[in-house]
């Protein structure tokens, strides 16, 4: 094996991830709004605004989603549709200007991306019967989504 020098002197990241999980009231939002600005936060949770204090003189970007009183695939998908093409604007915009992105919470935004995949699922699965019970044929059984 050989020796390679290499440089000691810091560079700046141009790129920093960061993710931030805890139990709620932890001040997980609090700590995103002190993210370089401007801040995009897709809000799932609704918890940023009795500490947007924290966030004074940054220019802040909120996309707030609101799910329906009554799950549907239809209004899930929608919400995630406008999720995408908001966090690929965000991203675009935020890395253009040292900026942030934060997902605030993404734990509901991947039951969100569940409850869809998984209500697909079952849609197809109940068509796919109508279609069997109308050749005459026994309807399939669903044990594993039940």
């Amino acid at each position: 094996m050989s020796f390679v020098q290499v440089s000691t002197e810091y560079e700046v990241p141009s790129r920093l991830v960061v993710a931030v999980w805890g139990e709620e009231k932890t001040g997980k939002t609090s700590f995103a709004l002190t993210m370089p600005s401007p801040i995009y936060v897709a809000n799932f949770d609704y918890g940023y605004r009795p500490i947007i204090s924290v966030a004074e003189g940054k220019e802040l970007h909120v996309a707030s989603y609101v799910l329906p009183d009554v799950f549907s695939v239809s209004s899930y998908k929608h919400i995630i549709a406008d999720f995408q093409k908001d966090w690929s604007d965000a991203i675009a915009t935020a890395a253009n200007r040292n900026g942030s992105v934060v997902i605030d919470t993404a734990s509901q935004l991947w039951t969100i991306v569940g409850q869809c995949m998984t209500g697909e699922v079952r849609e197809e699965r109940a068509e796919q019967n109508e279609v069997r019970v109308t050749e005459g044929k026994q309807p399939a059984q669903d044990s594993q989504l039940d």
